[in-house]
């Protein structure tokens, strides 16, 4: 993602023409929204901006429906107590473990825990949702914006999951709309041509172009380029515990944050 300093001249009035329109577009559709400063920050014009190949006319319809979008579904009021996040999480399915090289936290997806019969599609992207916002509020702890996710389709019979196809169509759309710029890559292990072929129909769910380079399959070796070693699990070529029961917060924030520019 483009930092500060990465922008050019041109770029940078873009972002100054932006934060001036915007305010005033965001008073006229929603008169006096709460926290109107969250929507409006340089952070989140420049994600969209770049997210959205700074083409201000989508630039604006997307960021307006993701004001709509926030506001009415409250992503940020999540809880953990809610039903169907408690019998969610209990599937260890979606875990923040530890971070990349860049210090973004790491969202591991094993699919072998994924059961459609578990919950709706709704009822997933809203535990999808809840483990994204979490992820999130610990990488700007860490001055970053941007997650890692690591897909993990070892073990996952995709002959008994077909419903899932339409999970991952949710999840990338769910990822350009409302989430753009937060995702750095997506990655899975590459071991045989099966998976490979499992990646090709990942990258398929993906209906915009934003996130389609984001999406790569590495091996081991690879793997260390982006994640150091003592980061890593140990089944996928590192030195530290599966993923499992780890909260971030007692593992990530324990490293030292380099200076760097906030994106």
């Amino acid at each position: 993602m483009q930092s500060e300093t990465q922008l050019s001249a041109y770029h940078q009035t873009f972002l100054n023409s932006l934060s001036t329109k915007l305010p005033e577009i965001l008073n006229e559709f929603i008169p006096d929204i709460p926290d109107s400063q969250y929507y409006l920050s340089l952070n989140t014009i420049r994600r969209f901006a770049i997210g959205f190949n700074w083409d201000e006319d989508l630039v604006i319809k997307k960021w307006k429906n993701w004001v709509t979008w926030r506001l009415k579904y409250k992503p940020h009021e999540i809880r953990e107590d809610e039903a169907i996040i408690q019998k969610l999480l209990k599937t260890q399915e979606l875990e923040w473990f530890n971070l990349d090289k860049e210090n973004r936290p790491v969202l591991y997806r094993r699919l072998k825990y994924h059961n459609t019969k578990n919950s709706t599609q709704e009822e997933w992207i809203r535990y999808f949702i809840f483990m994204l916002e979490k992820g999130i509020k610990q990488a700007e702890q860490l001055r970053n914006e941007q997650i890692v996710i690591f897909i993990d389709k070892k073990g996952y019979a995709n002959q008994k999951e077909k419903g899932i196809q339409q999970y991952d169509r949710d999840f990338w759309q769910m990822m350009d709309n409302y989430y753009p710029g937060r995702l750095h890559c997506a990655v899975m292990l590459q071991s045989n041509w099966i998976e490979r072929c499992m990646l090709s129909l990942s990258k398929r769910s993906v209906e915009s172009e934003m996130n389609i380079g984001k999406v790569q399959s590495l091996d081991k070796k690879g793997l260390r380029n982006l994640i150091d070693k003592d980061q890593l699990p140990i089944e996928y070529g590192g030195t530290a515990k599966s993923p499992g029961g780890i909260p971030l917060s007692e593992t990530a924030l324990t490293r030292s944050i380099p200076q760097h520019i906030y994106y």
